[in-house]
């Protein structure tokens, strides 16, 4: 359990996986979170279930009760109609003393979940200064991008990032180019979903978000020529 003199005397001696600018690596650092409140209640979630998403996450612990008024869902409503940005918060030390059902209660539109046990993954992953009632912010190209404690800093940063995002970019290299189509191709063959890779956002990667890729590309080209 993390009492907060724990954290304090801590703090001296541990640091997060990541710094900000960072990759994360999900093939290593990917750990199975619990839905513990509302209609999903007991389901398990990855952090990559949301690659090709930016992701703002609440990192907050039941004994600290500034946590519960880090306002989350006032980033959840403000981008309630944009499907590429999700909003959860992690809960740890549930119980301690309040329940995820409780503390759920007046939290609306935000996806709370708990990797409650031995260890704190989301937490050493990603508490720069150690520090719970913050916000971290993944981008859709899995770079930890910010963390901190001002709702209207994360919003300029999300808006900017998704002022820049160029549907059909799937690497992130700021071009669109056959390398992007071979990485729908790879999520094909090894039936991976990627949001990013999904086109026309039918859910499913296949063969018509190619060909509407190509035809991105082809345009671009014919514009160049012309």
């Amino acid at each position: 359990m993390k009492y907060l003199l724990t954290i304090i005397v801590l703090s001296f001696s541990f640091s997060s996986y990541y710094a900000i600018g960072d990759t994360l690596n999900y093939e290593i650092h990917n750990p199975p979170m619990e839905i513990c409140a509302g209609d999903n209640a007991g389901d398990t979630i990855f952090l990559s279930n949301y690659i090709g998403k930016i992701i703002i996450i609440g990192i907050t612990a039941s004994w600290w009760e500034s946590c519960y008024w880090m306002n989350l869902e006032d980033l959840s409503e403000y981008y309630i109609n944009d499907d590429r940005v999700v909003v959860i918060e992690n809960l740890d030390d549930i119980g301690q003393p309040y329940t995820c059902t409780q503390w759920a209660n007046g939290v609306e539109n935000v996806q709370i979940f708990t990797d409650d046990g031995p260890l704190y993954p989301i937490f050493d992953m990603l508490s720069i200064a150690n520090y719970y009632a913050e916000r971290a912010v993944i981008d859709h190209n899995k770079i930890f991008r910010y963390l901190g404690l001002e709702n209207n800093e994360i919003i300029a940063l999300v808006d900017s990032i998704l002022e820049d995002w160029m549907q059909g970019d799937i690497n992130g290299d700021q071009v669109i180019d056959i390398l992007d189509i071979v990485i729908i191709v790879d999520n094909i063959l090894n039936s991976n979903y990627d949001y990013t890779s999904d086109m026309n956002q039918d859910g499913i990667t296949n063969i018509q978000d190619i060909i509407i890729l190509l035809g991105i590309i082809l345009g671009e080209w014919l514009l160049s020529i012309y």
